[in-house]
């Protein structure tokens, strides 16, 4: 995503404000509306360190 950012802002300048910046890049975030209008964002991180190793987790805030 790095050299990706960095080739777009040599066209556009709305990039150049990503071209600094870290990325992981095995982040996959899914958003899910309820039938009752609330909001659940799923993410399966591969590449964040963790503090704990478990197989399956569930992490809220």
């Amino acid at each position: 995503m790095a050299k990706k950012a960095r080739k777009l802002a040599e066209s556009d300048s709305y990039f150049t404000e990503f071209t600094g910046l870290e990325y992981r890049g095995n982040i996959n975030t899914t958003v899910i509306r309820t039938a009752q209008g609330r909001t659940i964002i799923l993410q399966h991180d591969a590449t964040t360190p963790s503090p704990h190793n478990l197989i399956h987790g569930i992490h809220s805030t």
